[in-house]
């Protein structure tokens, strides 16, 4: 898998739904000029869903089960790419990440990993959610997060959006052979691309309309900006997530991400630090690519809190709000992040 599969696990992470579970270098600097707004669309407000397309992979998802029932460990990965993947492509072929996208979901599926003793229970323990799939509810939240979302930030172009019955069970190995998976995921895979993953039925209803508002705006920003994950910054990533967090406080002020959380002033001082001094790294990068993974997420490294790049994009992003009154939320999703920055007036509160 390439390099960037781990911020693809990591999105996927950032977009679940919540609350189941230094060296000093000069500030960046970027001249403040104003940034050149794409045109937008501003269909009726009776015609906003002319702009999505929901479909379901259900029954992919129920032809790969009955396939794979008898299965080996190295057969499973080659069924679910026939019956699920292929058949499917527009579900997985986004222009932010590649292709690469459905071999990361197998991989967060854990197929190979099941024992052959336990796969025919997980398989039917999987079908349930299949046939329990609240496709008809999900998509009527999946509209009405979208006409809500659309009225502040009118869509680019048509949205689609693929719901995937996941398991409530995943493989963890060791002492719990099962780990519980409930809730839902969302990854951005394209700026007209959003892969929604259920599981558990209606538990996952809870979170989508803020999770959705959060991965609308992401998909919008690519719009305006376009970008590959292999060419995102750890700067670009930091603000991408700082204006899309924003964007979903404002239509649910009661929205809780994982990094929405406070870290102390110290920590905060060494993300930023940490965030000058890598900012214009990307995932291509062979040797500094694992400070992207440490410094948004935390992950790797005992030295930067969970989530600190991520929080600080945050508080970026909300710095800039409070100093731009002027500037409307399509121009600031435009905006390059450098100069978003530089006008934030950002600075770590003081220890």
């Amino acid at each position: 898998m390439r390099r960037w599969g781990v911020l693809f696990l990591a999105l996927a992470v950032v977009l679940s739904a919540c609350g189941g579970q230094i060296e000093e270098s000069p500030p960046l600097v970027a001249p403040p000029t104003r940034t050149a707004v794409p045109a937008t669309l501003t269909p009726s407000a009776d015609n906003y869903l002319a702009y999505l397309s929901v479909s379901s992979l259900a029954d992919e998802v129920r032809a790969y089960l009955d396939a794979a029932e008898t299965a080996s460990a190295l057969e499973r990965p080659v069924l679910f790419e026939q019956y699920v993947l292929t058949p499917r492509p527009e579900c997985f072929d986004g222009d932010y990440l590649t292709p690469d996208a459905g071999a990361t979901l197998m991989q967060r599926l854990h197929l190979t990993r099941v024992p052959q003793e336990f796969w025919a229970d997980f398989l039917s323990g999987w079908r349930e959610q299949v046939n329990d799939f609240p496709l008809e509810v999900l998509q009527e939240y999946i509209e009405q997060a979208f006409v809500r979302a659309a009225k502040i930030l009118p869509p680019q172009g048509t949205l689609h959006v693929c719901l995937f019955p996941s398991p409530s069970q995943r493989f963890g190995g060791g002492v719990d052979m099962f780990v519980k998976h409930n809730g839902l995921e969302m990854y951005v895979l394209g700026r007209d691309l959003v892969f929604a993953s259920c599981a558990d039925g209606e538990v996952c209803l809870g979170d989508l309309p803020f999770v959705f508002a959060y991965a609308y705006h992401y998909a919008q920003q690519l719009h305006y900006t376009p970008r590959t994950v292999e060419d995102m910054s750890l700067l670009e990533f930091a603000i991408y997530n700082g204006r899309a967090t924003d964007f979903a406080l404002e239509l649910y002020p009661e929205a809780s991400f994982l990094w929405t959380a406070e870290i102390s002033p110290q920590d905060e001082a060494e993300v930023w630090a940490a965030i000058q001094r890598y900012a214009d790294v990307t995932p291509g990068e062979t040797v500094e690519a694992r400070q992207l993974d440490r410094v948004l997420y935390g992950k790797n490294t005992s030295h930067y809190p969970d989530w600190g790049g991520m929080i600080v994009g945050v508080h970026i992003v909300q710095a800039f709000r409070a100093n731009n009154p002027d500037v409307s939320l399509a121009e600031l999703a435009a905006m390059p992040a450098t100069e978003v920055l530089a006008r934030s007036g950002y600075a770590p509160p003081a220890p």
